[in-house]
């Protein structure tokens, strides 16, 4: 069974890279392994659970040694952060709806009687 893709970006930094840029790279390389999972888990179901319970229950079992590493304050502020881009994110980036292409029959308009 093939492994999530680790990262979506080019982990290298350069000498301007500052600690939000650092953020931003973290964020973008782990969206990669966690839609690779999620696509799975859709495909393959297995579950009457919903994929976020499931996910948060997969998480909880691997992330535990953040806990001994990590003070609880860090991983609160570290939580409070990641909550508040998610807002920003979602206020502020817009998905476009898609367009209906010659091969997506499903959205296609109908013709005219001629």
């Amino acid at each position: 069974m093939p492994r999530p893709q680790c990262s979506m970006t080019d982990s290298r930094r350069t000498a301007t890279s500052g600690p939000l840029d650092e953020y931003i790279t973290a964020i973008v390389g782990c969206g990669g392994p966690l839609t690779s999972i999620v696509a799975h888990m859709e495909r393959h179901g297995g579950s009457s659970a919903p994929v976020g319970e499931v996910l948060s229950g997969l998480l909880s079992s691997v992330l535990t040694p953040l806990d001994e590493t990590y003070s609880d304050e860090q991983l609160q502020v570290a939580a409070a952060i990641l909550h508040e881009t998610t807002e920003i994110v979602c206020r502020e980036i817009y998905l476009v709806p898609d367009t209906p292409s010659a091969g997506n029959w499903s959205q296609r308009r109908p013709r005219r009687p001629q």
